[in-house]
């Protein structure tokens, strides 16, 4: 059912005359017919109008908007963005992957089905005693939970080649981008590599698998396994000239304090008409000044260096909001995170202390107002919620990728990785994203938003002055 036959559905279970439907939206009931024909289409304001007047379900709001997005995006652009709210959505889920279960390998030569290439597969890998080379499809996800249980176990090493993009399926790029994630947080970090689009009969089985004895290639139905020291190493020597040449790591971030300034430079570009932020807690420092910086730079620095990190920090994130448009889409327990664990996330962990309450009551006056100035969102936690573990920025060059683990006090170092992403079928899929989420009602109405910053604001002022009045 496209979306102006749904809309239409919507409007009848209500027992509501189109006529007073457009006339209350202020549109003519003509022009009401044909956004049902598909004739024309409907302003985003008056969808809204019209899913407030019909006092719609969730449920029923969010098919009628993804309806409309659809609509708007294109199918196979939205089908990219529903992939990443999948994935974002079932992240926490995905994180808890354990073995599979995998029967004996009755024949190594030839595999039929996912059963059998996952089977072949752990039977390559428990025979292996050095490194593992993979450019395996996310869409196995048995062969997934597979590798991703034996990197955890730290029994081999695994080097996993990300191909980007593959040819012209819809989302596989994104699926195989957030397969790297959770491989980031173990500290196995993916090679993004170009792979060219090959017909369907010119690329037999696209994905291999290598050890020092045996190679596997194979597709998501069938493959083959090769045992053969000598085949296996001929495979991965043209493996390296054809893809690592070029390849890009991702994931490793630089912690050396000499770095942090090339780290900054090469993180800003001039004249990014946008800027999205999406995490499980506030990104403090663009709200921040000098002083700021400065009181949450640990003392034991040398007060040349400090100043030289309060400096460049300052500046990168004054000169990026010169020059973009930031939008910042918080969890709605973000606020409750930040004010219990004082976390501040844009120094390297080794250089940056804990916030203090007055410096948290300072930050949330100034995140209520950029939240009725529509600089900050909420999210429904009820309709979407990011995980502890990942922080998304995009703007119109890039897509970052960060994770970390907010319950460790200093959590910079090392639980974090660092993917920029700079294909622009993917900026454009997050760009996309990032507009689905705060169009279509993913984020807390503003009053509701606005509340809940001045019941805890009016909480941490009391503590506040609470421990102001203690005696000494």
């Amino acid at each position: 059912m496209k979306f102006g036959e749904y809309l239409e559905e919507c409007i009848k279970k209500r027992g509501i005359p189109v006529g007073t439907v457009a006339s209350q939206i202020g549109i003519n009931r003509g022009n009401l017919y044909s956004v049902f024909s598909g004739k024309r289409k409907i302003s985003e304001d008056s969808l809204n109008q019209i899913v407030t007047l019909l006092a719609l379900s969730n449920t029923e709001t969010q098919k009628l908007y993804n309806k409309f997005f659809e609509l708007e995006y294109g199918k196979t652009d939205f089908k990219r963005v529903k992939c990443i709210f999948t994935l974002l959505n079932k992240m926490p889920d995905y994180y808890e992957a354990q073995k599979p279960e995998v029967g004996t390998v009755a024949d190594l030569k030839n595999l039929s089905g996912e059963q059998d290439i996952v089977s072949a597969a752990n039977f390559i890998i428990e025979n292996s005693k050095g490194e593992i080379t993979s450019n395996y499809s996310c869409k196995l996800e048995k062969l997934d939970e597979l590798f991703y249980y034996f990197v955890k176990k730290e029994d081999i090493q695994f080097r996993h080649l990300v191909g980007l993009p593959f040819g012209t399926k819809g989302t596989e790029d994104i699926e195989n981008l957030f397969s790297c994630v959770r491989f980031m947080q173990e500290r196995c970090y993916p090679y993004l590599v170009e792979v060219p689009s090959f017909r369907q009969n010119t690329l037999v089985y696209p994905y291999f698998i290598i050890s020092e004895k045996y190679a596997m290639v194979f597709d998501e139905k069938s493959g083959t396994v090769i045992e053969s020291e000598n085949f296996a190493e001929t495979f991965l020597s043209k493996i390296d000239q054809m893809y690592l040449e070029k390849a890009e790591r991702i994931g490793d971030v630089p912690g050396d304090i000499l770095e942090i300034k090339d780290v900054y430079t090469k993180s800003f570009f001039a004249n990014s008409v946008y800027r999205y932020e999406l995490g499980p807690y506030p990104c403090v420092a663009p709200y921040g000044d000098k002083k700021f910086f400065s009181d949450i730079a640990v003392d034991c620095m040398p007060e040349d260096l400090k100043n030289e990190l309060v400096n460049i920090c300052y500046d990168h994130y004054q000169r990026m909001l010169a020059s973009s448009s930031l939008v910042h889409i918080l969890s709605y327990d973000a606020v409750d995170k930040l004010i219990e664990r004082r976390v501040v996330d844009e120094l390297p962990g080794d250089y940056c202390k804990l916030m203090n309450e007055e410096q948290v009551l300072h930050f949330l006056l100034i995140l209520l107002e950029k939240i009725k100035e529509d600089c900050v969102y909420i999210l429904d936690d009820s309709r979407f919620h990011i995980g502890d573990n990942l922080f998304i920025e995009i703007n119109p060059l890039y897509c970052t990728l960060i994770g970390t683990d907010v319950s460790v006090e200093n959590f910079m170092v090392p639980q974090t990785f660092q993917a920029i992403i700079r294909n622009q079928l993917l900026i454009s899929s997050f760009k996309n994203f990032f507009h689905y989420l705060l169009r279509s009602k993913m984020v807390l109405p503003k009053t509701v938003a606005i509340g809940h910053l001045e019941n805890r604001i009016a909480q941490v002022k009391a503590k506040v002055e609470n421990n102001k009045n203690k005696p000494l």
